[in-house]
């Protein structure tokens, strides 16, 4: 769960993706504008925050975007291939999740949340009998914003 400081107080960024999408359509650029400008308050918030956001042009033509924030930075990428994933975090969660080419095969969204959500659980279970930290743990939270 990410987490960002604004003006001293802690913030999940899933209620504030969620607060944002409450009244607008989509991730758009005013979004990452003000979270830049909420990142930026305060300069505990040293970490950069990824989204990766799929958007549908018009009838199978899609496209992925990328936008990484950090403090006093943000960087957009438009990426013409989808048909591929990405992964970030701890080392030993993405060359599990890399090395897994099934899920290039799935074609439906829901499944694909499901197989993920489960294999994570498994791979934290598993890491957390043979480390003596698991950097990853607690609830799992997948959403899917259409």
């Amino acid at each position: 769960m990410a987490e960002a400081s604004i003006a001293g107080k802690k913030i999940n960024l899933e209620d504030f993706v969620y607060s944002y999408l409450s009244n607008h359509p989509s991730l758009d650029s005013a979004f990452f504008q003000e979270l830049l400008v909420k990142i930026n308050s305060n300069p505990v918030n040293q970490e950069p925050i990824n989204f990766l956001i799929g958007r549908k042009i018009r009838a199978g033509q899609y496209l992925l975007e990328h936008h990484q924030i950090g403090y006093q930075y943000y960087v957009q990428k438009i990426l013409p291939e989808t048909n591929f994933f990405v992964t970030g975090g701890c080392n030993l969660y993405c060359q599990v999740f890399d090395q897994m080419d099934s899920l290039t095969h799935i074609t439906s969204v829901k499944i694909l949340q499901k197989y993920v959500a489960s294999r994570l659980d498994q791979m934290i279970q598993f890491y957390d009998d043979i480390l003596s930290y698991n950097p990853v743990g607690g609830n799992i939270k997948s959403y899917i914003f259409a």
